[in-house]
Order: C-alpha cells, then sequence, then structure tokens
C-alpha cells in the first residue's frame, strides 16, 4: 500500500461540522465495504417511562457491520487515528482517550436513520465526537443525505471523504431513494462535556 499524503480540510468549519476530502482512495472505500464480516439490523434504545425500549425500523432502517480492532484492519484505524488527531487538534480540541470500534453501515433503498444525537446515557456518555466517511459515490443512490441541525444543510461530500460533527448535535439520515449508500462510522471517546 502506497503512503497516504495528509488531505487538506475544507474550509467548512460552519455550524460545528468539519469535512476532511478525500482521506479515502474509491479502492480502499471498496475494500471497507466488502470487510466480510457478519452485518446486523441495527437498533436504537430509548429510555421511556422508567424503561429501556428497543426502537426497531420506525426510527432507523439500517445495516451494521463491527470492524474490530485487530491486526487486519490496523490501516484502518490508524487512518482515522490519523484524521481525529488532526481535526480535534486544529478545530474542536476536545478531551478524547479512545475511540470506538468501526461500524460500516448500509442503508439499502428506504433506509435512513431518523433525527438523533449520537451522545447519550451509560456507554454512550462518553462520545465526544462522531465521524463519517462516505464510501459509497454519491451518484450511485439519491436520498440517504446527512442532514445536520438545526441548520438542515445536506452534508453530501465525496467518496471518501470524512465529515466530523460533536456528537451532541441532532442529525438524520434521509431515506435513501434508489441504490446503496455505505458509510464508515465511529465516535471519539472522553470525558463526559461539563
Amino acid at each position: 500500500m502506497q503512503a497516504q499524503e495528509t488531505p487538506s480540510i475544507q474550509e467548512s468549519f460552519l455550524g460545528n461540522y468539519v469535512v476532511m476530502p478525500e482521506v479515502f482512495s474509491p479502492e480502499e472505500c471498496r475494500r471497507i465495504v466488502y470487510i466480510n464480516l457478519p452485518a446486523a439490523q441495527a437498533y436504537v434504545t430509548r429510555f421511556e417511562e422508567g424503561s429501556f425500549n428497543d426502537l426497531q425500523l420506525h426510527a432507523r432502517n439500517t445495516k451494521v457491520k463491527s470492524i474490530p480492532q485487530s491486526t487486519d484492519y490496523l490501516w484502518l484505524y490508524e487512518r482515522v487515528s490519523d484524521s481525529v488527531k488532526l481535526v480535534n487538534r486544529q478545530f474542536y480540541r476536545f478531551a478524547i482517550d479512545a475511540l470506538t470500534d468501526l461500524q460500516v453501515l448500509e442503508y439499502e433503498n428506504t433506509g435512513f436513520y431518523g433525527t438523533h444525537v449520537d451522545v447519550g446515557t451509560g456507554e454512550t456518555s462518553r462520545r465526544k465526537l462522531s465521524m463519517v466517511v462516505f464510501l459509497t459515490p454519491p451518484q450511485e443512490y439519491d436520498g440517504g443525505e446527512l442532514i445536520l441541525k438545526p441548520w438542515f444543510t445536506p452534508v453530501t461530500p465525496a467518496q471518501g471523504s470524512v465529515v466530523f460533527f460533536p456528537s451532541y448535535i441532532p442529525h438524520e439520515i434521509t431515506p435513501v431513494t434508489r441504490g446503496v449508500r455505505h458509510t464508515l462510522v465511529t465516535w471519539m471517546l472522553g470525558p463526559c462535556f461539563q
């Protein structure tokens, strides 16, 4: 594998999100999509009336594949880690001490994720910075836009680009209406916001 040049960061620090263009090549994006690991229907857990309830397809319709932190995927974790350090140092300066396992998300036709935040209670309370890598070329699907609120601005960068935003920002993925959308996601962890 050839050494990757550090990509420039777009002047897009508007509304608290940052786009780092073309961190991954098209070939690397395909490699990530086709990692041979089991995928499962993702679910959402929400606290309601004193108990946790699983919300299924009316809140989220996505398949998820978790990528373990192993030597097989060391190149991927290193690339993500390098990008995170650069963006956090330059823009956010959050206290970050770890990142979660990477996940490949697959949004088929009608796949979506309703408005939510990535930080919550329990294990998600340490999430500080969210990261999304766009693995599918945008011309291969319709819909599936990342909408960051309250700005309601669609974020649709080129294949291989990475979007970062604070985990407390409400966002959604609009329904995919044609094709299949793949992304790679993770969350950077640290002490809870105060």
